[in-house]
């Protein structure tokens, strides 16, 4: 089992990474009056930017009454539970929402919720309902009321792939052992929604270093809705070398910097943009933000 300082470091990058995904649609959060609980205590709450739902209540320490239907109670159901009777705080009452998944470590459950719109899948909306036992405790997350897109495409799955390199990143390929994987339609969070064709485009920039690019294509438009770069070992511009060159480096100097680096993306209207990411020690870049503190909102 891994151990809880493991765990915190996982729930972070997911958070970290839901949030990278997510930036070029929603702002900061700004602080917003703290409504009550049953429990009469008034917890701190976080407002969602572009949404009803709160991206983050804390210190709640409210148990959600036994279920009318009389099923066992259990930490998933007191969530459940717990959304439905504080709609006025949570307003996921309309909402597409998953099944609960829970997970346990130390006593303590966290409860995972993913949205939908129409049957589609919301990129980044997840809502985390934290507890000890059957007592909730608090809750984090993106989930997102003013989505209106309609889940019917005005293109096929096909003619949005022949949009794909419109992408101007993708320009950089070499056809050679380039691949495309088509996915599922998906919803982008900004606005009303838009409604997209997400595709993995796998290859290597002509300069050697190896691409994994994300790419949504508007269902309704053919644009490029969304791309980025989630390879491990994206070469972060202005701060790592081409593949030839950094060998040579590794030969003269084995030791690596580790921290924040800059790496590039594409965002909806297919201008460059920077992502804020992470040098390992071994190297490789990951897709996550350590600029910024990680555990203020997770506790």
């Amino acid at each position: 089992m891994p151990s809880s300082s493991t765990r915190r470091i996982r729930l972070a990058a997911a958070t970290s990474t839901a949030a990278l995904l997510c930036g070029l649609f929603t702002a900061l959060p700004a602080q917003a009056a703290a409504p009550r609980t049953g429990s009469g205590h008034i917890p701190d709450r976080v407002a969602g930017e572009h949404t009803k739902v709160p991206s983050f209540v804390r210190g709640l320490k409210d148990r959600a009454a036994k279920s009318a239907s009389g099923r066992k109670e259990t930490p998933a159901v007191a969530a459940e539970e717990h959304l439905a009777q504080h709609d006025d705080v949570f307003h996921t009452k309309d909402l597409d929402l998953s099944k609960p998944k829970s997970s346990t470590l130390d006593g303590r459950t966290t409860v995972s919720f993913t949205q939908r719109h129409k049957g589609i899948p919301v990129l980044g909306a997840e809502y985390k309902v934290h507890t000890k036992g059957t007592e909730v405790e608090s809750a984090s997350g993106s989930l997102f009321t003013d989505l209106k897109v309609s889940a019917t495409p005005k293109l096929t799955s096909r003619q949005a792939q022949n949009r794909l390199f419109a992408d101007e990143s993708l320009r950089r390929l070499s056809p050679e052992g380039r691949t495309i994987e088509a996915h599922d339609l998906v919803v982008l969070p900004r606005g009303e929604g838009v409604l997209t064709y997400h595709f993995t485009v796998k290859g290597t920039q002509r300069s050697g270093e190896p691409v994994s690019q994300q790419v949504y294509v508007d269902a309704h438009t053919g644009g490029i809705a969304f791309s980025y770069n989630d390879i491990a070992g994206i070469a972060a511009a202005g701060t790592r070398a081409t593949a030839p060159a950094q060998a040579r480096a590794a030969d003269e100097d084995p030791a690596v910097t580790e921290g924040p680096v800059t790496a590039k993306g594409t965002n909806y209207d297919g201008a460059t943009v920077d992502l804020n990411a992470y040098q390992r020690a071994d190297g490789k870049v990951e897709l996550r933000d350590r600029t910024q503190p990680m555990f203020q909102k997770a506790g």
